[in-house]
């Protein structure tokens, strides 16, 4: 299948996402770190020099505070809150204009950081999901994608942060992915949300976009080590749900609460933020909280981008079997090396030999 409906029922031909790195961060459950995946990918991303265009498609925009867009003001100076939301950027009203109306879409350059883009989120975002409603089932999960169509190519990547339990959202971003990363946490609920997307993805697949692909999942939110074996438990379980499409990330990323409420307070990812508080000689207790964090998501950040390297070359899932990190005497990270799965490296020594 290499066409779909789109806006006004004209037929579009998604073969263009085939090449592109448009990953999107979606589970059927909130609080799960899709937001703080996506933020942290792409500041990353944007900082080893590509050029990066994150698409906030919820209408919280938190994107918006985890890079540090300033909220908006009034005519008075004062704070702009709508249905009590706080507003940043332009509340997601470029971003909804273009799904609804078909206006080309509008990034905005993230201040202060080269290389990366950001259509913001927002409360204006719930027109989108009225539109949904009206257009039909037929239509509606292809209007992100005529949007996201005539742009993708100014962009080395394009990562989307979809909102949670809503069926209609999740499908108008799956069927505007080519890579798919499912952030869950250990209880059932989460488990039960990833089920969903991977059965959803399915569908979107079948009938929108043939293209889409499961990159995989990780567990947000736990205190568990990587080799701990309750972790290793749900590893299994998520590996189980995704058979042989996606592979379960062996990293987890725990939650601090403290950490989590300075990321948007500064508005910089878990890395910057680290080098933040150790400049400005943070309290000890909270430095180590932070390094913490920050270790754990540089893990699972680069687990995905080593994943999809070798799956874009046609490597199977599964082809990294984890991340390490290179320290030097001060316990700074000076390196971060992928570590292969057994067939890779040992198809590697055949070839040398």
């Amino acid at each position: 299948m290499t066409a779909l409906l789109g806006r006004n029922r004209k037929a579009i031909d998604m073969s263009w996402i085939q090449d592109r790195k448009v990953i999107s961060g979606v589970c059927d459950k909130g609080g799960v770190g899709k937001t703080t995946l996506i933020s942290s990918l792409g500041a990353a991303l944007a900082a080893a020099g590509f050029t990066v265009l994150i698409i906030d498609a919820n209408k919280q925009g938190n994107v918006s505070q985890d890079l540090g867009i300033p909220q908006a003001v009034d005519e008075a100076g004062e704070p702009v809150f709508i249905n009590e939301i706080p507003v940043f950027g332009d509340y997601g009203a470029a971003l909804a204009r273009s799904i609804v109306n078909g206006e080309p879409l509008a990034p905005i350059a993230v201040p202060g950081r080269d290389n990366l883009y950001l259509c913001t989120g927002g409360p204006e975002f719930t027109r989108v999901k009225r539109t949904l409603a009206s257009v039909g089932e037929n239509q509606a999960p292809t209007l992100l994608a005529v949007s996201l169509r005539p742009v993708v190519d100014q962009f080395d990547y394009v990562l989307i942060d979809s909102p949670p339990e809503d069926e209609e959202m999740m499908k108008l971003v799956l069927a505007s992915s080519r890579w798919v990363i499912c952030p869950t946490k250990t209880d059932s609920s989460s488990i039960l949300g990833l089920t969903t997307v991977s059965a959803t993805y399915k569908v979107i697949r079948e009938e929108y976009n043939p293209y889409v692909e499961l990159l995989g999942s990780f567990i947000f939110g736990t205190l568990m080590q990587d080799d701990g074996k309750p972790l290793q438990e749900r590893l299994d379980m998520h590996q189980q749900i995704m058979g042989d499409e996606g592979v379960a990330c062996p990293h987890g990323v725990p939650f601090v609460e403290r950490v989590a409420i300075s990321i948007r307070d500064y508005g910089r990812p878990v890395t910057e933020l680290e080098e933040k508080a150790i400049a400005e000689r943070w309290p000890t207790q909270e430095i180590n909280s932070i390094t913490r964090v920050a270790r754990a998501w540089l893990k699972v950040i680069n687990f995905f981008r080593y994943e999809l390297d070798c799956r874009v070359v046609g490597h199977r899932p599964g082809a990294v079997d984890r991340i390490e990190l290179e320290m030097d005497e001060n316990d700074n990270v000076i390196a971060i090396t992928p570590v292969y799965a057994a067939h890779l490296i040992e198809a590697g020594e055949a070839e040398s030999a």
